[in-house]
């Protein structure tokens, strides 16, 4: 305990976890993770929420999404490149999903087909490398091709061996967006080609 200069003790606690200044219209999920409830997606991590929001908002169906952002996942580590929104396709129109595309490839921004709970969907991510290729890929060949396909291990899940994504990340030359700035900011360059004439309150 130690004293002011008022005489007032003063308390200096130690705690293991890191002091998280949460915005006033935020809250902390049970992951860790500071999101923010919208009215169309329910809790999305809070740098992206208004962004997220304003895509549903303007007709566009959005499910899953992830900011990327260090700042909105204080207690865990993010991965490279984590950052993505997806869609499912039977909630999109034609022309909606030829839009997303579009803006997503403006702005070297991977686009992935897949499926998300059995049903087929459009994932956007921020991953791509400085020699235009995404993480995604970059990982599928490796595993391909390395010592545990020969073994007949032939997958493994998305970032689950963070040594081989640091080397790949490193032997490509690092990714287009790395940090926390350059991720809000192809965010909003996103949100404004896929609503044009649309100002989308701050995303971050």
């Amino acid at each position: 305990m130690f004293m002011n200069k008022e005489n007032s003790p003063i308390c200096k606690i130690k705690s293991n976890q890191k002091q998280i200044k949460i915005p006033v219209d935020g809250q902390l999920s049970k992951n860790g993770t500071i999101v923010k409830n919208t009215s169309t997606a329910g809790e999305v991590d809070y740098s992206i929420a208004n962004l997220v929001d304003g895509i549903n908002k303007a007709g566009f169906k959005s499910v899953y999404s992830c900011s990327g952002l260090k700042k909105d996942h204080p207690n865990r580590e993010t991965k490279p490149g984590g950052g993505y929104i997806s869609f499912l396709i039977q909630d999109n129109e034609l022309d909606a999903i030829a839009w997303i595309k579009n803006a997503a490839h403006r702005f070297n921004l991977s686009v992935e087909q897949t499926t998300i709970n059995s049903k087929p969907a459009l994932v956007v991510r921020i991953d791509k490398d400085k020699e235009g290729n995404s993480l995604t890929d970059r990982i599928r060949i490796a595993n391909e091709s390395g010592e545990d396909a020969c073994m007949g291990f032939k997958t493994r899940p998305y970032g689950a061996f963070t040594k081989d994504l640091e080397d790949i990340i490193l032997r490509c030359g690092g990714l287009i967006y790395d940090t926390d700035e350059k991720i809000e900011a192809v965010w909003r360059k996103f949100c404004s080609m896929l609503l044009p004439g649309t100002r989308i309150k701050n995303a971050g």
